[in-house]
């Protein structure tokens, strides 16, 4: 479970600690997040964090993180909500 890794301000909602793994970040830990999605065939993503890739992953294949960036592209994904659709 990952909770708002982008930084302090990507989902401050209802956890005060949001961001706290974006400054830890370095090649070393990059490598074992990219690894861990490694084969993933479809994630689970609750609501808020579904609007956040949607509104990022499209536009990052062919930058620095093209690789993660194709795996959420080409993946399904469920969303678990007690919203909206």
């Amino acid at each position: 479970v990952g909770q708002a890794p982008g930084g302090p301000d990507e989902d401050p909602i209802g956890f005060p600690f949001g961001g706290w793994q974006a400054p830890l970040m370095d090649d070393v830990s990059g490598a074992q997040v990219g690894s861990a999605y490694e084969g993933t065939d479809a994630p689970l993503l609750g609501r808020r964090t579904y609007d956040i890739f949607a509104a990022f992953w499209p536009h990052q294949e062919g930058g620095q993180d093209n690789e993660i960036a194709m795996l959420f592209n080409s993946v399904p994904k469920y969303v678990a909500s007690r919203g909206r659709p």
